[in-house]
């Protein structure tokens, strides 16, 4: 039984750094595209 809660206790902790990393890849996506469109911005003007 104790194994079992470890495990689980693991594989809950897993989930988490792993939707922690999902977010953080959507943000420093986001951040790059803004970067993208003020580059666009001032080459344009």
């Amino acid at each position: 039984m104790q194994n079992q809660n470890v495990s689980i206790t693991i594989l809950n902790l897993g989930n988490v750094f792993l939707r922690k990393m999902i977010t953080l890849t959507k943000m420093e996506n986001a951040g790059i595209i803004a970067l993208l469109i003020v580059k666009e911005e001032v080459f344009v003007n």
